[in-house]
């Protein structure tokens, strides 16, 4: 999972599932946004009942991804894990989500204040803070770790699959998705 620190304490991101003997070895998968105080006691929680990854999750191996934990300007939380993205309000309700068909785990995800980027199979998407897409690049990428927001520019250093091997593609765009040439 991922946990933060926010104003009136931590924020943590993650999942509850049932683990089984036999396959599928996990079933019943399920978001999870935890509140702390600033003391690291559990305040509340949340758990997202109606998640996609229930049927798409069925191993441990499913579980080896990235997950990303972001508070926004205006108090909203965006969570991001296995393809799945779950916007929410300050106290944890609801507001949208998302599910990117084919997005392999290690995907990256960074706020830019009212708004966020994140990356999926082949595309980085710009959201806004209520989650709805503002904006899309399409890019040869799969595995996308981490993007760096630096002088209002995105960098990042995807992987991707051709002919059997994972091939490196460094990439720059300003905060809107705009490619930038790295060789100027």
């Amino acid at each position: 999972g991922d946990m933060i620190k926010v104003e009136n304490g931590y924020l943590a991101f993650g999942a509850v599932f049932s683990k089984n003997d036999t396959n599928p070895k996990i079933t019943n998968y399920k978001p999870l946004l935890i509140f702390f105080d600033i003391g690291l006691n559990v305040t509340s929680h949340v758990i997202y009942e109606d998640s996609v990854l229930d049927s798409k999750i069925s191993s441990a191996n499913d579980l080896n991804g990235s997950y990303h934990l972001e508070q926004l300007s205006n108090g909203n939380i965006a969570m991001y894990a296995n393809g799945e993205l779950t916007v929410a309000n300050a106290t944890g309700a609801k507001i949208a989500s998302s599910y990117f068909e084919g997005t392999k785990n290690n995907q990256a995800m960074v706020s830019l204040g009212d708004s966020f980027v994140l990356s999926s199979d082949e595309n980085l998407r710009k959201f806004d803070q209520n989650g709805s897409q503002i904006k899309e690049l399409n890019y040869p990428g799969n595995y996308l770790p981490e993007i760096l927001n630096k002088n209002g520019n995105l960098f990042f250093i995807a992987g991707f699959d051709i002919e059997g091997e994972v091939k490196l593609l460094y990439g720059l765009t300003d905060n809107d998705l705009n490619p930038i040439n790295l060789n100027e």
